[in-house]
Order: C-alpha cells, then structure tokens, then sequence
C-alpha cells in the first residue's frame, strides 16, 4: 500500500484512509537518475487545488515496508479531459536529487601540477564535495544536500577534463558516468535531509538477504538478455604521440608491463585463442597510467553482461513481502526454473500507484569473461 501525502499532510492517495484521495500513476526509480512521480487526480481529491509547480513537495510512504520511498517536488500540471467528460489533473513530479538542477558548478580552484609536469589533477572524491558544497551555498533553504562520502579504486580528474557553467546534476551525472560510480541517496526523515555516498563497483557491497523472486512463485513473467562485449585476449596499450614530425610513435606499456606491449587475459586465449584489441590513450604519456588506464578498458571489453527484466513479479508472494526494494541494492533472485539463485543489483524499478504490489524490476550483473 503506499500512502501519497502534501507536505502539510493532505492526503493525495490514501485508499485506506479516505475513499476520495485515490490517484492512478506511477513511480519510478533507476540507478544514478533523478526519480519521478506521475500521478492522475480527479475535482473529488482533497490536494486538487493545493498542488502548485515548484512549490508542493510530496511524500510517498511505502506502508508494505514502512518507510518513505519518495520526497519530490511538482513540476508540471496538465489538465484534462476524458472522453466520458470527466476533467483531470496530471502531475508530474521529480525526486529531491531534481534540486540539483537548479544550481550552476563555476570555476573550481585547482592545486598545483605535481613535479615536473604541466597537468594538475583532482580525486573524484575532493571534486564530488566541492559541488556540492557550492550548490548548497546557491540553492536556497530546503535544498541542501550532504555529502557522505566516497568510496572507489584511485581516480583522479584532470582539470582539462572539468566543465564548468553546467547544473549540478549535469556534472555529477558526467562524473558518475566517465569514472563508474554509483550514487546512493539516503533520505533522512527524521530532519528532512538527503545524504549522498558514491561508489564503484568493488566497494558498493550492500545487499538484501533473502530471494525475491521464485519461478511458480511469484515471478509472472520475465526475460534475460545476455550481450557480450569487445572481447579480446590481448589488448595493445598506446598513449600519445612522440619523437620526431617524420619519424613518429605512440607511448607504449612496454616499460611497466614486463617488456610486453599488451595485456593477456590466459582464459579467454586458451579458450577462444589470440584476439587482439587495440586501445589509445590519446593525450597520456606516462606508461604507468596508460598501463592503469588499459586495465580498465580490459575488463569493461571483456564482460558478459547479463540484462534481467521482471516485469511481473507480486511480492505478495515472496518469502517476505516486506522486502525493501532499493535501486543500487544487491538481491538473491531465483530467474531459473531449479533452486538456484543468483545475486544481482536492481538497476531500475517501476511502480503502478493502484498495484504496489507487482512492481516491474530492471537486474543487471555482469561477469569478467565468457563462461
């Protein structure tokens, strides 16, 4: 059951409360995106008058695990009309990360280039915290966001590499995107407060103990898709350009990589056999990092990534049908028709308002190689 409220409490959608504050719509969730609510009303709902863009902050409290799983803001109003002649209203709404929009990043101030080079560079990390410090200087009471933290491998940003005069979600989206982080928002009820922790892959270790879904069960219907990548047994690792305009060559790896100009993935060559990929770090010309840069185009070449959608599943049915769903988080889910199950990360989910129950989930996991 989910329970839509108004700030000052007006009831938008409680079935359970008031047959009149009834909505249909839906809720939706996907990893590092800005959630949203959209949601249709009739004259009858008490919150028919009050809603207004920009300024109706709306809670959803989801009463099958007993806490708030949405806090947003309207931002656009459509009215209607049904063929029967019946009027509407169509909100749409976006999730307290939306507030970023409203914020420009500038300039930030850099440190100096190390020792003999011309390049400066920041941690991820110290570029995350100072946006989000300056937007929450500019953006108004009631916007502000805490900055938990961050939590990945050693990844630095070059300076060239920064761009100001842009939102700051449109930064932060870039970040999460060119370094592989995962954003993970926490809502604080307590004071209102969203607290922001970014991770990668090999430290976000958060997960549900228990099985969500189970053919005969509660898994309705569903597919798998599986989609290999640029696989390679080799990858040849290159940087810049240097020497001579007539005799000219490209930094190699050679140096740090024990003579060799290429990485080896042994499985997949005693496997498949020797297949070469090529990889060019444009503007690097240090072979350490063209070395350390090569690793990861390696691995993400190399995955076999495995698309699992349920777009039927009735947690009415699940072991515990109070599980809390969360973006980002890992499940036991059970997609074969034996007892096995596999751990995967929920990368989306949608919500219809009128069947809480049955949400649609979006898994995704992926594995180093072809098995």
């Amino acid at each position: 059951m989910l329970y839509i409220h108004l700030a000052d409490g007006t009831p938008i959608h409680a079935p359970d409360r008031s047959n009149t504050a009834v909505v249909t719509g839906t809720m939706s969730d996907e990893i590092n995106m800005i959630p949203s609510l959209t949601f249709r009303m009739y004259p009858d709902n008490p919150a028919y008058n009050k809603i207004k863009n920009f300024k109706s902050w709306i809670y959803v409290e989801n009463l099958i695990w007993g806490k708030e799983e949405f806090y947003g803001r309207a931002i656009s109003i459509e009215e209607g009309m049904e063929t029967n002649g019946e009027i509407y209203k169509e909100v749409v709404c976006e999730g307290y990360l939306g507030c970023m929009q409203d914020t420009i990043v500038t300039p930030i101030e850099w440190p100096d280039p190390p020792e003999g080079s011309t390049k400066t560079y920041m941690e991820v990390g110290a570029i995350l915290k100072s946006v989000i410090d300056h937007h929450n200087e500019t953006c108004g009471d009631g916007k502000e966001m805490i900055y938990g933290g961050a939590e990945y491998a050693d990844a630095y940003v070059e300076q060239d590499q920064f761009t100001p005069y842009v939102s700051t979600w449109t930064c932060i989206a870039d970040i999460l995107e060119n370094y592989g982080l995962y954003l993970h928002p926490t809502w604080n009820t307590t004071d209102d407060t969203m607290t922001l922790m970014f991770y990668d892959d090999d430290h976000f270790k958060h997960w549900y103990e228990g099985t969500i879904t189970q053919i005969g069960k509660n898994l309705l219907s569903g597919s798998i898709l599986k989609e290999q990548g640029e696989m390679c047994s080799r990858l040849w690792c290159y940087g810049a350009y240097t020497g001579s305009e007539t005799l000219r060559s490209r930094v190699g790896i050679e140096s740090v990589n024990d003579g060799k100009g290429y990485l080896i993935d042994e499985d997949i060559e005693n496997t498949y056999g020797i297949i070469n990929g090529i990889f060019i770090d444009n503007d690097e010309d240090t072979p350490a990092t063209i070395l350390a840069d090569g690793k990861k185009e390696f691995a993400r070449r190399n995955k076999t990534t495995m698309t699992i959608n349920l777009s039927a599943v009735d947690l009415f049915y699940c072991e515990e049908n109070d599980i809390p769903l969360r973006v980002s988080y890992f499940y036991d889910v059970g997609i074969l028709d034996t007892e096995e199950t596999i751990q995967l990360r929920l990368e989306a989910k949608s919500t219809q308002i009128e069947a809480p129950y049955q949400p649609s989930l979006t898994f995704s996991s992926a594995t180093s190689g072809l098995k």
